[in-house]
């Protein structure tokens, strides 16, 4: 009889690490619910410092227009008043895109991993409600297999408005068909095939690439726009802009500053620290000593979520000076792995850092997230929607730039992209097609 020895090492997270992870995930205004519910748990537990008047004053701020970037970020000043408001009802109302999605979400019976990625991809839609990542992207930025991450896909499409959760505008207008009596194999075509003729009415090419006449073309392509091609039009409509509130602000110095005073501080109140020192009764003994290690237990944690979001951000400020400096056309390819890397994290700490997040720069609230972008040959995918646009600015109204020739253009700037790519992304620009932008000169 051989017997044989192995040795494997193994990581298991305790439940503290395991929570600490959970805080980290969650922005400012979740986190300040998840704190409200532990007091609710804990009741003899209290949230003090300045973090409910900060946060008012910092939504106040934002709604009465207060420059985005300064030097001293709001949160920061002194002489604040005092007001027995909820600061979060500054950010119910009204109901946002995402607050809708949620909704639904919460009345879905799913099992926790797939919540949680359906969770991850709300929060990853563009502000038009697109989703703008690959499953497979999607994949390696959380670690979860590639089937669960398309089932997440699957029920996220399956919320209303339809149509949110696409990856680009003709998915987005087959959702909204499938659903309707105009599902038809020559909308579906029309909408996969001939977007760009349907924009510029080329009716008659329609008809003939779908073997139909032209008033059937004319036809179905009139029920296509009757579409909604932005998922997330209608919702905090009335010149009201939903706040966000920064987790920190940068300058064009590079300077960061966290975001302290929007996190409360969690603490048992005195007179129940008196009674735990002298307490007799086991029982009373063991309540008072559960609530006080919770109170510590939540500091840590919460310690924790502040220190790994602050590298985090230090760590994409010293990748993307320029960006901070100079603007959004710098921004450069980064992902988290490579953040993760250097920041010696695993790379799924790192999304759960910045999901959801935002930073405040000198170009206005910028949400973390977004300055992770999927590596082209030169330039990040938001840098080369920033040229494109230049491009365009730049263009002779007379004889706008075709898709071709902002590709060419494009590749003489070391950027390799392919036409069908520069197109999704002029779509998502709303830019018009050249043939729409041109402007003919008027009598002289």
């Amino acid at each position: 009889m051989e017997l044989n020895m192995e040795q494997r090492l193994s990581q298991t997270l305790s439940p503290l690490q395991q929570q600490s992870l959970a805080l980290l995930a969650l922005p400012l205004p979740e986190l300040r619910e998840y704190l409200s519910q532990q007091l609710h748990d804990y009741p003899l537990l209290e949230l003090s410092g300045q973090g409910p008047e900060s946060l008012t004053a910092l939504v106040e701020g934002l709604e009465e227009g207060a420059a985005p970037g300064e030097e001293n970020p709001p949160w920061s000043e002194s002489g604040i008043p005092e007001t027995g408001a909820d600061p979060l009802l500054f950010l119910k109302r009204p109901q946002t895109f995402t607050d809708d999605l949620l909704l639904q979400l919460a009345g879905l019976e799913l099992p926790p991993l797939l919540r949680k990625c359906c969770l991850y991809i709300i929060y990853s839609l563009s502000p038009r409600g697109y989703l703008l990542d690959s499953e497979e992207e999607l994949s390696r930025q959380t670690g979860v297999p590639l089937e669960v991450i398309r089932q997440a896909v699957y029920a996220v499409q399956s919320l209303t408005p339809t149509g949110v959760g696409a990856h680009d505008l003709s998915e987005c207008l087959v959702l909204q068909l499938v659903e309707s009596k105009q599902f038809n194999p020559y909308t579906i075509r029309i909408v996969k095939d001939h977007l760009d003729d349907l924009a510029a009415g080329r009716y008659g090419r329609i008809a003939a690439a779908l073997g139909i006449s032209r008033q059937e073309a004319e036809h179905w392509c009139a029920q296509i726009r009757q579409l909604n091609p932005i998922p997330s039009k209608g919702y905090a409509s009335g010149g009201y802009v939903q706040p966000v509130i920064p987790e920190a602000a940068i300058t064009r110095a590079l300077t960061v500053t966290m975001n302290q005073t929007a996190v409360p501080v969690i603490t048992m109140a005195e007179e129940y620290q008196a009674m735990l020192a002298c307490a007799q009764d086991p029982s009373v003994r063991k309540f008072l000593q559960s609530n006080q290690q919770q109170a510590k237990s939540l500091t840590a944690q919460l310690d924790r979520r502040q220190k790994t979001l602050g590298d985090v951000i230090a760590c994409v400020v010293r990748r993307q000076p320029d960006y901070f400096r100079l603007g959004p056309a710098h921004l450069l390819p980064m992902t988290m792995g490579q953040v993760a890397e250097q920041l010696s994290l695993h790379v799924s700490t790192v999304s759960r850092a910045v999901s959801g997040k935002y930073i405040d720069t000198a170009w206005g609230p910028v949400a973390l997230r977004s300055l992770f972008t999927s590596a082209l040959a030169d330039a990040s995918a938001g840098g080369v929607k920033t040229r494109l646009l230049e491009l365009v600015r730049l263009e002779d109204p007379a004889a706008p730039l075709s898709d071709g020739d902002l590709c060419a253009l494009l590749a003489a700037q070391q950027i390799s992209i392919s036409r069908r790519t520069v197109a999704k992304y002029r779509n998502e620009l709303n830019i018009l097609p050249a043939s729409l932008r041109r402007r003919r000169p008027g009598p002289g």
